[in-house]
């Protein structure tokens, strides 16, 4: 029996043990994510939450989403104005409804039709508006990621990760 080759695969199993079979598979990328969230939407580069401002900020070198980006946020800051103007007529509409059932009083007819309907329309432009604006960020962003990920090259590369040594596949 040979010790030399058996000294060699112990040294081999612990050089494997020492670094590790563990890795994450995955790595950081230029690519940004629109996440539906409550009742609005959330931008993420990675694990990091961003804003549209700075979204359009990270694209700035792709005039075309830079384009639909910044005419997302024109039509969401459009909806900070009739959002709550159609809260408002709804609101009073029902607080009117709700005073004239507590109280007994008459319904004031065309100041409280008025309200609603105003109410109705402004609450249908802002759900619109918001609706355009996030189809607007989507395909801008659609299109950052798209550009990004053609420029993107394959690379094999040996790193390190908190369990050791690891090879990593870039796509």
């Amino acid at each position: 029996m040979d010790t030399k080759f058996y000294l060699s695969e112990v040294l081999v199993l612990l050089a494997f043990l020492f670094f590790g079979f563990s890795g994450n598979a995955q790595s950081s990328s230029d690519t940004i994510r629109m996440v539906k969230k409550g009742s609005g939407i959330a931008y993420y580069k990675d694990s990091e939450m961003l804003n549209l401002t700075q979204v359009i900020q990270l694209t700035s070198s792709h005039k075309e989403a830079v384009k639909l980006l910044e005419q997302s946020r024109n039509m969401r800051n459009i909806t900070y104005i009739f959002a709550p103007v159609g809260g408002f007529c709804l609101g009073y509409s029902v607080g009117h409804l709700i005073g004239t059932a507590i109280f007994g009083t008459a319904i004031n007819q065309p100041l409280f039709f008025a309200m609603l309907g105003a109410g109705v329309v402004f609450t249908g432009i802002t759900i619109a508006l918001e609706a355009g604006s996030n189809n607007k960020a989507r395909m801008g962003i659609a299109l950052f990621n798209q550009s990004v990920k053609q420029k993107n090259n394959i690379s094999l590369d040996l790193g390190f990760s908190p369990g050791g040594m690891l090879l990593k596949l870039n796509l």
